[in-house]
């Protein structure tokens, strides 16, 4: 059975091959980052502030005004 950590690696492996992530973002990702975000592993919990980052900074450069 995998671990926790090579499951989250698995479930963001599949969501980063997306050709077109969605805008907003699912709500599946969102659940994903707040999970490493508040995991108590350092590295994991890095992941997951990196990718909230990523996520702020694409928000913001493909909007419309």
């Amino acid at each position: 059975m995998a671990t926790k950590e090579e499951r989250y690696a698995a479930i963001a492996a599949n969501m980063r091959k997306q050709r077109f992530p969605e805008l907003p973002v699912k709500h599946e990702w969102v659940e994903l980052i707040t999970r490493l975000c508040r995991d108590d592993n350092h590295h994991l919990r890095e992941i997951g502030i990196s990718e909230l980052s990523h996520c702020a900074e694409r928000s913001t450069h493909t909007r419309k005004v």
